[in-house]
């Protein structure tokens, strides 16, 4: 109960922004040219617990590279379902070899705990200490908070997969915008 409360009040408004600037209007705003922005949303189906994860990378002039949807049948925690998500989103990063990137998402309490050093000793808190782990492995990255109208199209992704009674993952990615994968 207490992990719902927090999912919560995450979502109610910030005094400040956290960890960066949150984009004004709510509309998607595209990052400097050579960077990556991500955005990704969690959404569950209140019914059966399951979640369902959007992510979209568009590069400086709004152009999508690649975007995620993908369901699992595990999770029955909304902010654990967050922080999957931003797990996800790296994990994507890394795979397709980008790294200058911006990560965006809705959730407040996951922008916080992936910009302040603070630990959390809970399975978000793990799950956000693997994340930070895999972070640190790009060249330059940030995390900042955007509304739910600025994040749009991860968040119509996370909806969509979850219409399916199966987990599902489906990456699609535009080939001409591959970067050449180096080791780590």
């Amino acid at each position: 109960m207490n992990s719902f409360l927090d999912f919560k009040n995450a979502q109610q408004k910030p005094q400040t922004p956290i960890g960066g600037t949150t984009e004004d209007l709510g509309t998607w705003k595209p990052p400097p040219l050579g960077v990556i922005k991500v955005n990704w949303n969690a959404s569950m189906n209140a019914s059966n617990g399951k979640p369902g994860f959007g992510i979209v990378a568009r590069e400086h002039q709004g152009r999508v590279l690649a975007y995620k949807k993908l369901s699992k049948s595990s999770f029955l925690d909304p902010l654990l379902a967050e922080a999957q998500g931003v797990l996800y989103v790296v994990d994507l990063i890394i795979e397709l070899g980008y790294s200058l990137t911006i990560l965006k998402g809705d959730s407040h309490l996951i922008i916080k705990g992936l910009m302040q050093d603070q630990p959390r000793w809970d399975e978000v808190g793990m799950i956000l200490s693997n994340t930070m782990k895999i972070l640190f492995y790009l060249d330059s990255w940030n995390a900042t908070f955007v509304k739910r109208n600025g994040n749009v199209y991860a968040h119509l992704l996370a909806k969509a997969i979850l219409s399916l009674h199966k987990g599902l993952v489906d990456l699609v990615v535009n080939p001409d915008t591959l970067q050449p994968v180096t080791p780590i």
